[in-house]
């Protein structure tokens, strides 16, 4: 898990839906925390660590895509929240801003 220490923006609490890209389509997913350079998603079943994934954001007045990577995931009823901690390592700079934008109004 990543301690708050390390992280270089602060969380903000959210409720954002996320479409997932897969092999079989696309999962529709919840993201309930976010920052300018990460995200948890909620999930029973989480994505492997390190595992990278393809994601659409569906912020207040846009859609954003962002590629992240996994970097801890935890299955249902190993602990609080089943899910996944998604730094993002890709993200156009057009989405970043409107991202930035999200975050500020929340």
């Amino acid at each position: 898990m990543v301690n708050e220490e390390r992280r270089t923006s602060p969380r903000k609490v959210v409720l954002v839906q996320i479409k997932n890209r897969t092999e079989l389509g696309f999962l529709t997913l919840s993201a309930t925390n976010m920052s300018q350079h990460g995200l948890f998603i909620e999930t029973d079943e989480p994505s492997p660590r390190g595992a990278v994934l393809y994601l659409t954001l569906s912020l207040d007045d846009s859609n954003i895509k962002v590629r992240g990577q996994v970097i801890w995931s935890r299955g249902a009823g190993v602990g609080p929240e089943p899910g996944m901690g998604i730094h993002i390592i890709g993200i156009d700079p057009e989405d970043q801003k409107a991202l930035d934008k999200f975050l500020i109004a929340h």
